[in-house]
């Protein structure tokens, strides 16, 4: 076992609302070491955005963390004030969001998006940040970086915005990279390339990364572990290889048995019965039991934990537990 880099305990994220308090995150375990790609996993409102967006502190309000640790280098970053997360974010951790339309000034050239990043952190002059920028807009792989830095947001394709947003990240070579659903908005040629220079980045930043993806054929080309997230819990933790080969929790062999794979004979693809829960009020017991073809009686009335059932591999089940 490595050194961790990013370390998240119990946390807990919710939202009130008029209906009911929403539990985005509910508790989850999950552990980043210096040098490692992690990939978070699951299916749409299953609470990896938000996951990522308490790592970063920038939970929309009226959501808010409202228990647990995140410890960055041994440190609780919860515990710092909107000042000193500042200092953390951008420089030690970073994000990289998957709407660049969203992220982006559409009244600012993206040059200077990039350099106002360089320059709150690393103190630089206007003139030198702005060099910079065009070193790490080159750097992801932007032609005639130069010029492109004088152009606007609404004037690059989707995927030069998208590398636009990931030149911002890695701009003061952040300890951290979090890229949430990074090749969302782009075909699949240009998400080869995206995914290609992330992991060129990663090697020559000596970063590491967490990704955040819906994806499982990207997790398995790119991740060294893979968290598989349901219901705002971490239901199964493993390694890619081990995870692919023999997936543990019914939820993860569901997902897997649901792509397309050529190196297998299979004559029908596996359908999930049901939908995602509720998230105001879950199902009692283990949230995945209305959709889990092994469900028992036990598992309506019994919250299984997250347990170690062999070497590198935790998996939230009552199979198991």
């Amino acid at each position: 076992m490595g050194q961790n880099l990013l370390s998240v305990n119990g946390l807990k994220t919710q939202f009130p609302t008029l209906l009911g308090v929403v539990r985005a995150v509910d508790g989850i375990e999950l552990d980043v070491e210096v040098g490692e790609t992690v990939g978070l996993v699951g299916e749409s409102g299953s609470g990896k955005t938000v996951t990522a967006l308490s790592i970063m502190k920038l939970v929309p309000p009226p959501g808010r963390i409202v228990e647990g640790r995140i410890l960055f280098n041994g440190a609780n970053i919860l515990e710092l004030n909107e000042a000193e997360m500042r200092r953390v974010r951008g420089e030690k951790i970073a994000m990289c969001f998957q709407d660049p339309m969203t992220y982006l000034n559409p009244v600012m050239r993206v040059g200077e998006q990039i350099a106002e990043n360089i320059t709150l952190h690393e103190k630089l002059e206007r003139q030198q940040a702005l060099g910079k920028a065009i070193e790490m807009m080159d750097l992801v792989g932007i032609p005639h970086a130069s010029e492109r830095c004088q152009d606007y947001p609404h004037q690059l394709s989707g995927g030069m915005r998208q590398r636009i947003l990931l030149a911002m990240a890695i701009s003061c070579r952040p300890k951290l990279l979090i890229a949430d659903e990074p090749t969302t908005s782009v075909d699949v040629i240009i998400q080869a390339q995206i995914l290609k220079m992330l992991m060129e980045l990663k090697r020559k930043l000596d970063t590491s990364v967490l990704l955040i993806t819906h994806n499982l054929g990207i997790v398995a080309q790119l991740c060294d572990k893979i968290a598989v997230m349901y219901a705002g819990n971490i239901v199964e933790y493993a390694g890619t290889a081990a995870l692919f080969d023999a997936p543990k929790h019914p939820y993860t062999e569901t997902l897997l048995g649901s792509i397309p794979r050529l190196d297998l004979d299979t004559k029908s693809l596996k359908i999930m019965r049901g939908s995602v829960p509720d998230l105001i009020n879950p199902p009692s017991g283990c949230t995945f039991h209305p959709r889990c073809p092994y469900a028992k009686e036990t598992c309506s009335k019994q919250t299984p934990g997250l347990e170690a059932i062999e070497k590198g591999r935790l998996v939230k089940c009552l199979l198991y537990n």
